[in-house]
């Protein structure tokens, strides 16, 4: 979830647990952590959060015979070394490969502890991830770290302060400090499915679909019936911000089909009962419901938060759930997000028009097929004219070849690809001529483009999709 939110914090009860604890520790502003040993060298740290103070995501230690697997690495360079701490009570192997679940903060600011510590460490992520972090959380980040620290300021210079003045400099400075350091992004992005062996250890990292967010991650352990969910499936308040309701309930279906005995929460105890996953389906699927009858009658946004309620099934975890809690982080972001879904945005003409330099950062991830593949960094120009949602224009590379393309826009998305064009290319030792192709995809955030790339040659669907950034001119 959001760091930023302000409610979430102090809503998180870590419950009992029916396995065995093993170690605890301290984590920041008073928050504390405790690791339970779930077996076969699979450990988890889960938090108990100090009310008041910013929500922190569960870690999970998967430990090999050479080094250790961790997914998910907190919301903050001191939260990422109290985790590095925590997985240092169980073993002192190194980590080489951290999975981040999505791109919520309080599950991957933590990466940069784990770069500084293990200099080889690899970050395995969706591109969607890869881009919420940019564009929901550095870009926030970007825009709001002056005016906090401003604000700070104001406040500190006051000779009192009034009790929600000294709550909200305690977390106007908790924000500060989370900000604190380097942004690490995943760097090994995973489109469908990626199977690590860790021995003979099979961890399967899987994207079921879209759910809390656009690319959450399941990690899924098949001996020993584990599946890690993120925020992807959540007791005893789920968090539905910026989610996908109506894509949630199938990929819901899809998780429980893996059959688990054990599901480690991004939030909260671990548990050992699926039975919750359909609980949580029927309650998307009645809002969904709910939602898409309103705006058949017409009704706006503020009607519909008025009129869809929320009735959790019977005898489930989350009949016993805070009503309040229940309502602010999931039935009113949960509307939000079906309207969303539901009524496409109204194009920005214009807003895509001009010459835009660009930058992508060299990436790498894997296939469907088990492949892998990389791509180094690039730069270059975009021109584009657009005509109502007709776009056309020219790509030219670092090298100066130019690329002429068309596409099209609708509400704050584009999409366009260049013409094919062949391609000197070395295969099997032979020099040869391949056609290729150019296709961008992505949004539109005022003056900067943000999205993915693909080289690839014509005619094929691409699975190797680049992160990049346009700024206009």
């Amino acid at each position: 979830m959001p760091m930023r939110s302000p409610i979430l914090s102090v809503l998180i009860v870590i419950l009992t647990s029916p396995f065995a604890w093993s170690q605890s520790g301290q984590g920041p502003h008073g928050s504390t952590y405790t690791i339970t040993a779930l077996g076969s060298g699979v450990h988890t740290l889960t938090w108990t959060i100090k009310p008041g103070t910013y929500a922190i995501g569960n870690s999970t230690f998967i430990v090999g015979d050479q080094d250790v697997i961790v997914v998910d690495t907190g919301n903050s360079r001191a939260a990422g070394e109290a985790i590095l701490e925590g997985l240092r009570q169980v073993t002192d192997k190194r980590v080489s490969i951290a999975i981040n679940t999505h791109w919520h903060g309080d599950h991957i600011f933590g990466n940069q502890v784990f770069r500084t510590a293990f200099p080889a460490v690899r970050f395995v992520g969706h591109p969607e991830t890869r881009q919420g972090v940019i564009t929901g959380e550095l870009g926030y980040r970007d825009a709001n770290r002056p005016k906090t620290q401003a604000r700070i300021a104001e406040l500190k210079a006051k000779t009192t302060l009034t009790e929600d003045e000294t709550r909200e400099l305690d977390r106007s400075v908790m924000q500060v400090e989370a900000w604190e350091g380097d942004y690490v992004l995943p760097d090994l992005l995973v489109d469908e499915h990626l199977t690590l062996m860790q021995g003979t250890r099979r961890i399967e990292v899987v994207h079921l679909g879209e759910a809390n967010t656009k690319g959450d991650l399941v990690i899924h352990l098949p001996a020993e019936r584990v599946v890690i969910s993120g925020d992807m499936a959540l007791t005893p308040v789920p968090f539905a911000f910026f989610s996908s309701p109506r894509k949630w309930i199938d990929t819901l279906g899809r998780l429980s089909a893996m059959n688990p005995t054990t599901i480690v929460q991004g939030h909260g105890r671990v548990q050992t009962d699926p039975r919750f996953i359909a609980d949580l389906q029927a309650m998307l699927r009645s809002i969904v419901e709910q939602v898409d009858a309103g705006l058949k009658e017409g009704l706006d946004l503020a009607a519909l938060k008025s009129r869809v309620k929320l009735v959790p099934p019977a005898g489930s975890v989350y009949e016993k759930a805070n009503a309040a809690a229940l309502d602010q982080l999931f039935r009113i972001p949960a509307i939000e997000s079906v309207v969303k879904e539901t009524v496409p945005p109204v194009a920005a003409q214009g807003s895509v028009a001009g010459t835009w330099n660009l930058k992508a950062d060299a990436a790498e991830g894997q296939t469907s097929s088990g492949g892998t593949w990389s791509r180094s960094a690039v730069t270059g120009t975009l021109v584009i004219e657009q005509q109502d949602t007709a776009l056309k224009g020219t790509w030219t590379g670092a090298k100066g070849e130019d690329w002429p393309f068309t596409g099209r826009v609708q509400g704050d998305r584009f999409e366009f690809t260049t013409e094919a064009r062949e391609v000197p290319v070395v295969v099997d030792g032979q020099q040869t001529r391949i056609a290729f192709r150019w296709t961008f995809r992505g949004d539109i955030a005022g003056s900067t483009l943000r999205g993915t790339m693909t080289f690839d040659r014509a005619g094929e669907n691409s699975e190797r999709h680049q992160p990049f950034t346009a700024t206009r001119r």
